[in-house]
């Protein structure tokens, strides 16, 4: 690593950011909310977007992907095959066009961006990899996907996880937490009314929503709504969601549930999603007919946040089901329009609910439906805890707090060399 990097420190700063793929999603939505805001921090953004060819390097970041949050991969990859298209993304093109920007520091995102640490460090450009999964549990998986990352890091200056729980002790570079954000000015989190309002929405229709629902009863006719948003992945376990809420149903003859993920045709998508109908088909009649599977659109457009935006302000409660979280975009949203959320004891889960009492966590499908019911049958805990979510974010999960943490980051990391952190 070259260690004679200018000291940018006090001064505006120019940021380039490099995301391999999909441009959708979570951390996508992090990026424009950062992008929005950088100017009051002293940096000027650029995002460049690299796309992912299919074949081996589709099948390498699904690998990687899967490995980070521990589980076998569904996509078959070797350790070579991954690093040979880790290092394949760093095509003259793509160089030449992130040194076009002139940056003053490159911020690689998530391990298939990786390959360009090399030639971007030549160049004597401080490198920031951001991770943005994680698990707080080390398995046989996620110590292989620790074994293909480190080689990549020692041409980083930092890494920079949500919570350094999620990352092995030992790396060959420095690390820091910074936690996500989320934009309050944006359409989907400006956006709050009551939950009766945004239902009565539903029931004139709202654009770019396909209807699933195996049941027959109309969401109008919820006295209380339980939301379930998120991909239509595994690793949300939208299956076990289903089961979930469907305790719950049983005991409460007037609750619904809806389960909505982005509209998608890949097989990973389709089969999720035809696993989640086949659940729900599963239940019993009277439970059945009060569950709504929706697909909404999945691009960061008006139509896309404000369909996400009218569901999230129809629940009463939300639920989440994930099996592994680096970071619940859907949960601080939620919290942000004063839902509770129940969700799963797993990562960045658990972190944000428990930060201020937003919610409730479990540990099993039985803790997490009886948490439902409570809130069902409680509007006073409701309120309550609900006051506490927007409490809660208000205070930590703005993006402003994360923009002022990574402009901090930034200062103490430019002039200094790549050095191992012995301390932890």
């Amino acid at each position: 690593m070259d260690s004679g990097f200018q000291d940018l420190r006090g001064r505006n700063l120019r940021i380039i950011n490099v995301t391999i793929g999909d441009t959708e999603g979570g951390l996508s939505e992090l990026l424009r909310a950062e992008m929005q805001h950088a100017a009051g921090y002293s940096m000027e953004m650029e995002w460049v977007f690299v796309p992912l060819p299919d074949g081996r390097p589709y099948r390498s970041a699904s690998t990687l992907y899967m490995l980070a949050y521990g589980f076998s991969p569904d996509l078959p990859a070797t350790d070579a095959d991954i690093r040979q298209s880790l290092d394949g993304i760093a095509t003259v093109q793509v160089i030449e066009d992130i040194v076009a920007l002139r940056p003053d520091v490159v911020v690689l995102h998530e391990a298939p961006s990786l390959g360009l640490t090399v030639p971007i460090s030549r160049l004597g450009v401080p490198i920031l990899w951001r991770y943005h999964l994680g698990l707080t549990t080390q398995n046989r998986f996620t110590k292989r996907f620790w074994s293909i990352v480190n080689s990549y890091l020692k041409s980083c200056a930092r890494v920079i996880a949500h919570d350094d729980s999620y990352v092995p002790k030992r790396i060959p570079t420095r690390l820091t937490a910074v936690r996500p954000g989320i934009d309050p000015r944006s359409l989907k989190n400006s956006l709050n009314m009551t939950s009766i309002a945004a239902r009565s929405i539903l029931v004139e229709g709202i654009s770019s929503v396909d209807v699933h629902s195996v049941g027959n009863s109309r969401i109008e006719d919820a006295g209380f709504l339980i939301v379930n948003l998120a991909r239509w992945s595994p690793t949300k376990d939208p299956v076990s969601a289903i089961r979930i809420a469907s305790q719950t149903l049983a005991k409460n003859p007037s609750t619904h549930f809806l389960i909505a993920g982005a509209r998608g045709i890949a097989p990973s998508v389709v089969s999720t999603r035809n696993a989640v109908i086949a659940q729900a088909n599963s239940e019993s009649t009277s439970v059945r007919r009060r569950i709504h599977i929706w697909s909404l659109e999945p691009r960061p457009n008006e139509g896309g946040d404000l369909s996400a935006a009218i569901v999230q302000c129809a629940g009463d409660v939300h639920l989440t089901a994930s099996r592994a979280e680096g970071f619940g975009l859907a949960v601080t949203e939620a919290m942000w329009k004063y839902r509770p959320v129940v969700g799963r004891e797993v990562g960045g889960i658990a972190r944000q609910i428990r930060c201020c009492g937003g919610g409730v966590t479990g540990s099993n499908e039985e803790e997490l439906s009886g948490a439902l019911t409570k809130f069902c049958a409680s509007a006073d805990l409701l309120s309550v805890t609900g006051a506490a979510a927007h409490e809660c974010v208000l205070n930590h999960g703005l993006v402003t707090r994360e923009l002022s943490e990574l402009r901090r980051v930034i200062d103490e990391t430019v002039g200094a060399p790549v050095q191992l952190d012995e301390s932890r």
